[in-house]
């Protein structure tokens, strides 16, 4: 295949997948330099280019909205101009073939579907580089600053990871320009029910929220985020080895008692937890910014973890109007995350 040094070449036939994420622990805490650990999803994000230099612009688009083919070549360039020194920027009515995009990670909830998109395109990227390639992940993260502004790298990371991941603050801390270091964890032995409610704001929103609150009440609020640093260390020690699944679900519930407290949970959310814990998870907690979004349950067994799914699919998310959706059953397996039925 031609690379390419400051442009793309004339012809293009690309690749790439990119997964969705679950942050099991570290969401805000991470913002003030504490370590996070998480998974990528069994569900994908693939795109596939087939263009070539054509003054006609007659692409045809698949499974892509009108804003979403707009924000496809935004990230083309932005992605291209970090990657290649001397990047001209390319347009639309350039190029005529086809562009696919398919998608089973959801579009909403916390699952890292921005993400999955910005490493989807990455890992199609990269193999135009003349030389040495950065990491598909800090490309990716490129691409997050379209969506999210200062991105911290985690979700970027976990997209494109294999496995169980643990995430570090960057040397130098957030804001010095480096990216997150990561290693891949071993742990196994857990499996995970995982659910997603309508979130009553927007990630940047909770996060300047709970900066507000810092603001107001530093002792409170540096007292409970020094906690949940504390407690994904300790869950980034248990999922190094063969997980014992009742540890990990104590520190969920003990990190979802500090986000509670400071009033990133919702009623649903609560609902959700309850029902887990009542039906034989060991454990849950939310997931991401809060608000709504994504939470997980622990589960020791794959029976406990089929009865809690049903339990909460024939109960909370059988009810009418619920617009909150119930994934399949997760098993962490070290560097291989699988869905359950």
């Amino acid at each position: 295949m031609e690379t390419l040094t400051t442009g793309l070449p004339s012809t293009l036939h690309l690749e790439g997948v990119g997964n969705g994420k679950l942050l099991l622990f570290g969401e805000h805490s991470a913002v003030y330099g504490e370590p996070a650990v998480g998974i990528p999803l069994p569900w994908k994000t693939a795109l596939r280019l087939d263009l070539e230099r054509s003054a006609s612009g007659d692409i045809a688009y698949y499974g892509m909205e009108s804003r979403e083919q707009e924000l496809f070549w935004s990230l083309i360039n932005l992605m291209g101009d970090r990657l290649f020194p001397g990047w001209n920027p390319v347009l639309e009515k350039d190029w005529s073939g086809t562009v696919r995009y398919e998608s089973t990670v959801p579009p909403w909830g916390g699952y890292g579907s921005s993400a999955a998109v910005c490493t989807a395109l990455a890992d199609a990227l990269l193999p135009l580089h003349p030389g040495p390639a950065p990491e598909k992940a800090v490309l990716a993260n490129e691409g997050e600053t379209l969506f999210h502004g200062t991105p911290s790298g985690i979700d970027a990371v976990l997209s494109s990871s294999r496995g169980l991941t643990a995430v570090y603050p960057a040397e130098g801390g957030t804001g010095s320009g480096r990216f997150p270091r990561h290693r891949e964890l071993a742990g196994q032995g857990v499996f995970i029910v995982t659910a997603s409610v309508p979130r009553r704001a927007t990630t940047k929103e909770l996060v300047a929220s709970l900066r507000q609150q810092k603001e107001k009440d530093p002792a409170s609020v540096n007292s409970r985020i020094a906690a949940l640093g504390s407690i994904a260390s300790e869950a980034i020690q248990e999922l190094s080895k063969h997980v014992r699944p009742e540890i990990l679900g104590a520190f969920a519930d003990k990190a979802h008692e500090e986000l509670s407290a400071l009033g990133l949970s919702a009623e649903l959310t609560e609902d959700i937890l309850l029902t887990g814990r009542q039906t034989g998870a060991l454990g849950g907690k939310l997931s991401g910014a809060g608000g709504g979004g994504a939470c997980f349950l622990v589960c020791g067994t794959l029976t406990d973890a089929r009865r809690v799914h049903a339990a909460l699919s024939n109960g909370i998310f059988s009810r009418p109007g619920m617009e909150g959706r119930l994934l399949p059953i997760i098993e962490i397996g070290g560097h291989c995350i699988h869905e359950r039925n």
